[in-house]
């Protein structure tokens, strides 16, 4: 096997992470690359950006889901309003949602929640089975793109303006994601 005459890369005596790549003749480093631990055990990589926050990519389908008919264009300094309640039979295909919005403000300061019912019947009711609170606040162009895991299909995504200023939205992305 030629990798086997090949010296391995090391730090300080002891190896790093490595494979062998046979296009270059080669041992190449995985330093820079996160690992992370399956169930079983086993160390594999992981993707994570320059921050070192893990990258998430969802295969799938994207839907666009619909706003409720009365979601204004401005929300006004201290209003709530309904952004999507799932229907009676719920969204049960998907996996998460996505949250998107962008405004331009001199000072905004938007909460979106995200409550998961145990069924239809009990939206609005103290009856919930996770809650899920994102805030958005900043000056000029603001924005938020939020990937939501779904505990329930049956959830509401609710806005807050805590603002004392009006608010008025740029761009809203609500998707589910199967």
């Amino acid at each position: 096997m030629p990798g086997r005459s090949k010296p391995l890369i090391t730090r300080n005596g002891i190896p790093d992470p490595q494979a062998y790549n046979p296009q270059t003749g080669q041992w190449e480093s995985f330093i820079g690359v996160s690992w992370g631990k399956t169930a079983g055990g086993l160390y594999v990589p992981i993707r994570v950006d320059d921050q070192g926050r893990q990258e998430v990519t969802l295969s799938g389908t994207i839907v666009e889901l619909p706003r409720d008919p009365s979601f204004p264009g401005t929300i006004t300094a201290g209003a709530t309003v309904l952004l999507f309640g799932s229907t009676t039979a719920g969204v049960r295909d998907f996996k998460a949602i996505r949250v998107g919005w962008v405004t331009w403000s001199d000072g905004c300061n938007i909460e979106f929640v995200v409550t998961f019912y145990p069924m239809a019947s009990r939206y609005n009711t103290p009856y919930h089975v996770g809650i899920v609170k994102k805030t958005l606040s900043g000056s000029c162009q603001v924005y938020l793109n939020e990937l939501i895991e779904l505990t329930s299909p049956y959830f509401t995504v609710k806005v807050t303006n805590k603002a004392n200023v009006d608010t008025t939205w740029a761009g809203i992305l609500l998707v589910g994601v199967r």
